[in-house]
């Protein structure tokens, strides 16, 4: 192999490596994410998250949605994910390893059920991938493979 080979090899993942962690670098920190509907024909989920992507590779998000039904009535919770992130490829791959529940407004979930709810649904899946449309000022992004269809929505944040 040539010196100008391995040189160029050398270049390749040094520069790789640097344009990764610049990239990465941009996701660190907390996110306030715009409000989006996710439509089903049975109600309306309006959804508000707050993102925290750690340097440590550490990810927090408190998650607060409003389900709102044709009838108009209307209950509202928030739960709280941590878990684990990485970034690559534009892909942001995040491990949930604890959800809790944190409140509703609605008197049939309590606490206990409330709690119940958010471990069954991270026991279904506890991970989410997510496309990085852009980062700047803004992240935008769109679930990979969500669990539920209507999941699928362009999701716009910035940096609280």
């Amino acid at each position: 192999m040539s010196r100008i080979t391995i040189f160029c090899s050398f270049l390749s993942i040094f520069f790789s490596s640097y344009l990764f962690g610049s990239t990465s670098s941009k996701l660190v920190g907390n996110w306030d994410c715009e409000p989006y509907v996710m439509n089903n024909e049975a109600y309306d989920v309006i959804v508000h998250d707050s993102p925290a992507y750690k340097a440590n590779g550490q990810f927090l998000e408190v998650s607060k949605a409003t389900v709102e039904y044709p009838n108009g009535f209307s209950f509202t919770f928030e739960v709280e994910l941590i878990g684990t992130w990485t970034f690559k490829s534009n892909i942001i791959d995040i491990k949930f390893e604890q959800s809790t529940f944190l409140s509703s407004n609605s008197p049939e979930i309590n606490k206990q059920k409330g709690q119940k709810i958010a471990d069954d649904q991270l026991v279904k899946k506890n991970w989410a991938k997510n496309e990085v449309i852009s980062l700047g000022e803004k992240l935008q992004f769109k679930a990979v493979d969500p669990m539920h269809k209507e999941a699928n929505v362009l999701i716009t944040c910035k940096k609280a």
